[in-house]
């Protein structure tokens, strides 16, 4: 990747293996890399008072890696039960706990709910105490999500979460009641909803572990585990349930359908349905809708 008549430094080196292991292990696009490569350039000049790279040299760095194909990295869904597993988890951290469920039963994004390290959070982006609102009569719970991604001015996206009508299963809205009352004492409502005894938030290392942990008890690849399976699986679960297309957008705040498509799963139980669908039946069946507007417009479809 380096040409032999650039003279390359230590600091280069690092900043490009940073930049491959974006690429090959996260799958990350070249565009979204200059991005990073850039703001690196700008902490390093705020910080030691000098430019890191030459900016032609980030270029060719770019255009080359354009040129490797992309890798496509598997992402499993996250099965309700996983999730139920990992809440009910001794020895874990209840916030940490907390920040699964609501990532699945919610939507939001992980990094919409938690920090990145263990002492870094504001509270401006952060969903507040103050910001859970509950619902008796109709049984669920509003939250208040700040800094999403689809929310660009900052105003505030609200979010809902449900409670279980059956009373024997899992109840993610009674596990936020039972959390809330066990950590009121010494918390004031403009403080971070997610975060330990110390005072520390949740960090997304430890949620995505805990996934891993779980998941892989239950059969699933543990490398094919990511922050985004929460809501793969989510999106995937409400798909096979019969949700609408456009209420599943609502529900994972995604604005376009190519976006949401990329979050929906083919499990083995949709692909048997679908094959049981395909297969030959005794039983004459109505016309589709496309078939019925074809043969009214008097149309062959193309088989």
């Amino acid at each position: 990747m380096f040409d032999s008549e650039v003279v390359v430094s230590e600091e280069h080196r690092e900043v490009w293996e940073f930049a491959r292991h974006c690429f090959d292990q996260r799958g990350v696009a070249p565009k979204t890399i200059e991005g990073y490569l850039s703001s690196v350039v700008r902490q390093a000049r705020i910080q030691q008072g000098r430019v890191l790279a030459v900016p032609q040299l980030f270029r060719d760095w770019i255009r080359k890696l354009k040129q490797v194909p992309r890798p496509t990295l598997a992402r499993a869904p996250v099965s309700k039960e996983v999730v139920w597993a990992a809440a009910t988890r001794a020895r874990v951290s209840w916030a940490t706990r907390l920040a699964l469920v609501m990532a699945y039963y919610t939507g939001m994004r992980l990094g919409e709910l938690v920090s990145k390290k263990v002492h870094e959070y504001e509270v401006l982006y952060t969903v507040r105490r103050c910001d859970v609102e509950f619902d008796t009569a109709g049984g669920f719970v509003k939250f208040v999500n700040r800094g999403g991604k689809s929310d660009v001015f900052n105003k505030g996206t609200r979010r809902f979460m449900m409670a279980a009508s059956d009373v024997s299963q899992f109840c993610p809205v009674l596990f936020l009641r039972e959390y809330l009352a066990a950590t009121a004492k010494g918390s004031t409502p403009t403080d971070p909803l997610l975060r330990h005894q110390d005072g520390n938030m949740v960090v997304r290392r430890h949620v995505v572990d805990l996934l891993k942990r779980v998941a892989s008890e239950h059969g699933v690849d543990p490398d094919t585990i990511m922050g985004h399976s929460i809501r793969i699986g989510a999106a995937t679960h409400l798909a096979e349930g019969g949700m609408s297309f456009q209420d599943i957008m609502m529900f994972g705040g995604w604005l376009t359908e190519a976006a949401c498509m990329k979050y929906l799963r083919w499990t083995e139980a949709r692909l048997r349905a679908m094959s049981d669908a395909l297969a030959l039946s005794s039983t004459p069946r109505a016309p589709s809708a496309l078939l019925a507007m074809a043969m009214a417009a008097d149309v062959v479809p193309i088989e």
